[in-house]
């Protein structure tokens, strides 16, 4: 087993999608607080984008459908927007950070698309060359509602046409992390142990 390998937590767990503006951040916070709410032991979980636009926030239109999820399950909306507000985006590079001492090495990631699978993985064997395979889990929940918009003219503030619409659209893609993550906080051993990849479907 190689060095970066041994030195491996089984709790470092890596939420990645394209952009890490809505999907994998707002999958790792929920992940985050209903971990800690439903399991004993510490879980790092990180968010990044393999072809994101670094230092951007988590989209605005997708807030109230965060608030909304995360009520469902009980979470504290205020600690949450905290993270919420702090968020801005980042590469894998730039989460694992190959050249500290002690870089951080995910042992799951968590990945939105099947056919992203390939270039999620090419990313973390260029930044990691030599880190054993990590476990993978596919999340199944692709950003519909931007392919969409981007197509329309994406509404970014709440009086332009169709914006009501679009965090409507949003509000279902954050019930729907929330709802996956709530299952993987239920048994987080498959976190731990899933076979490659392991897929959750409704």
């Amino acid at each position: 087993m190689s060095r970066v390998a041994m030195s491996t937590p089984i709790n470092n767990i890596l939420v990645v999608c394209s952009g890490n503006t809505c999907r994998s951040p707002v999958a790792a916070l929920f992940l985050r607080a209903l971990l800690a709410k439903h399991n004993d032991g510490e879980w790092d979980v990180r968010s990044a984008g393999y072809k994101p636009i670094p230092g951007q926030p988590i989209w605005q239109i997708a807030h109230q459908g965060i608030e909304a999820a995360a009520q469902r399950h009980g979470l504290d909306w205020d600690e949450l927007l905290t993270q919420v507000v702090a968020h801005k985006s980042r590469s894998v590079r730039t989460v694992i950070a190959p050249q500290h001492p002690h870089p951080f090495v995910p042992s799951t990631v968590l990945f939105m698309e099947q056919d992203r699978l390939v270039p999620i993985r090419d990313t973390l064997r260029v930044v990691l060359p030599e880190m054993d395979e990590p476990n993978w889990v596919l999340l199944n929940v692709r950003d519909c509602a931007y392919n969409k918009w981007e197509a329309r003219g994406f509404p970014a503030e709440a009086d332009e046409p169709g914006y009501d619409e679009c965090e409507r659209e949003y509000s279902r893609l954050c019930t729907t992390l929330a709802r996956r993550m709530a299952y993987l906080s239920t048994y987080p051993q498959l976190l731990e142990t899933s076979s490659s990849p392991f897929s959750i479907y409704e």
